[in-house]
């Protein structure tokens, strides 16, 4: 699984088989979604501020939750991204899997765990561990692609998850709601994760990056250059589920 997540696997070029199309020039965008989803955290009544992120990437999520006083640790099997992460927010991350982390039982307030779910191998022992690390009454807040979504519906195989290499399963609320059953997680909170804010550019690019139709030049470069950075919702079809560990 580790092959998968080789050096450029967030900086990825032309039509994606897997990654990410460049994190970085999506980076604004990701710090307005990441901070809604902080907020939805804070209006919850945790049992403290420690958040282990679950496929961390360059930190981005994490470095937003510390300018807000939680204390933070990441678990990516990126070495890059990891890098990234220490040497520009000064975040630890764990490089492995989550299940290998060394850490005690009933030790973590809130695992994150954002569009990994479906890259995982076993993700039942996942969600076990993460109910084993969790403190009484502990948060899981996962996003992944819905495979009942509307978005799924009408793209069929052209769907953006499906163009992913790297994802080995696909969940609908049904499928997670008997997963996280199974593992101990009885109170769950489904949440609609269906559209991001874009830029137009970010849209032309994702459109690039999961089509392999570039609209960046040509008669488009005039439109880009007077309406470029207005923001604009993309649907992508996801869905969020936060869970509490009894």
């Amino acid at each position: 699984l580790k092959s998968y997540y080789r050096d450029g696997y967030f900086t990825q070029k032309g039509k994606i088989p897997m990654g990410y199309p460049d994190y970085d020039f999506f980076i604004n965008s990701f710090k307005t979604y990441f901070r809604a989803i902080l907020k939805k955290l804070q209006d919850k009544n945790l049992p403290g501020r420690l958040i282990v992120d679950i496929g961390s990437g360059p930190g981005v999520f994490l470095n937003e939750a510390k300018k807000l006083g939680f204390r933070v640790m990441g678990v990516d099997l990126s070495r890059e991204a990891s890098l990234t992460a220490r040497s520009k927010y000064g975040i630890k991350v764990w490089l492995g899997e989550f299940e290998k982390l060394k850490i005690s039982p009933d030790t973590i307030d809130i695992i994150t765990c954002f569009q990994t779910l479906e890259h995982m191998k076993n993700p039942q022992k996942f969600l076990k561990t993460a109910y084993r690390m969790l403190k009484r009454g502990g948060i899981l807040l996962i996003t992944t692609p819905n495979n009942d979504s509307l978005w799924k519906k009408i793209l069929g195989r052209h769907w953006f998850s499906y163009s992913h290499n790297e994802h080995l399963f696909f969940w609908g609320r049904k499928s997670l709601s008997l997963a996280f059953h199974k593992c101990g997680f009885t109170q769950k909170e489904f949440f609609s994760d269906d559209w991001r804010s874009y830029s137009f550019t970010e849209v032309l690019q994702l459109v690039r990056a999961y089509s392999g139709i570039d609209l960046t030049g040509g008669w488009l470069s005039p439109l880009t250059k007077l309406i470029g950075r207005c923001r604009i919702p993309f649907p992508i079809g996801s869905i969020g589920v936060l869970a509490r560990e009894d």
